[in-house]
C-alpha cells in the first residue's frame, strides 16, 4: 500500500523543495506554491516515506477555460472557481529516485476518487513529453496537442469526463 494522504499546510516546505529538485530554476515560490494550495487544499495530496515527501499532486476547480500556453493559466487563481464542476490538475511530482513505482498513479487515482466523491463532471490535465500514458491508462482521453506549451516543450491537453 502506498502512504497516501491529504497534503496539510506544514507540507508546503517540503514540497516547494520537491518542487526545486524537479524543476530547477522554473520551480514555484513556496508563496506561489501557498497560494495555488489555498485555492482547492482538500483536492491535494502527497505520498509520504520516512517522513519524506516523495511525490504530491495539487489540484484546481473551476468552470471552464481554454488552454494553448502555459501563460494562459499560470494565475491559477483567475481560472479557479471554487464552486467549479470540473478540477485541473495543476501539478504531478514524484522525486526522480522514486520513479516508476507506481505513485503517479496512485496520486491520480486519489484525484479521481476525490472528484467523484465532490460529483465533478471531469478533470483534465496537461500533460507533459512522455506522461500521456500514465494518463490514458487512468481513463483519460487525449482532447489535443499543444505544440507551444512551454518554451521548451510542447503538452498534451487531456480529460476524464466523470459524469
Amino acid at each position: 500500500m502506498i502512504p497516501i494522504r491529504n497534503t496539510e499546510r506544514k507540507d508546503l516546505r517540503r514540497i516547494h523543495t520537491l518542487e526545486q529538485i524537479i524543476e530547477g530554476e522554473n520551480a514555484a515560490s513556496r508563496d506561489a506554491i501557498e497560494a495555488r494550495f489555498d485555492l482547492c487544499s482538500d483536492g491535494w495530496f502527497v505520498v509520504e516515506m520516512n517522513r519524506k515527501i516523495v511525490g504530491y499532486v495539487e489540484v484546481v476547480r473551476y468552470e471552464d477555460f481554454t488552454i494553448n500556453t502555459f501563460e494562459d493559466i499560470r494565475d491559477f487563481s483567475r481560472i479557479s472557481d471554487p464552486a467549479g464542476e470540473n478540477l485541473y490538475i495543476i501539478f504531478l511530482a514524484v522525486h526522480p529516485n522514486r520513479r516508476k513505482r507506481g505513485y503517479a498513479s496512485w496520486l491520480v487515482q486519489n484525484v479521481i476518487w476525490y472528484a467523484k466523491k465532490q460529483k465533478l463532471r471531469k478533470i483534465r490535465v496537461v500533460a507533459g513529453q512522455g506522461l500521456s500514458p500514465l494518463y490514458e491508462k487512468l481513463g483519460f482521453e487525449v482532447i489535443r496537442h499543444l505544440p507551444n506549451f512551454l518554451p521548451i516543450s510542447t503538452g498534451t491537453e487531456m480529460e476524464l469526463q466523470l459524469y
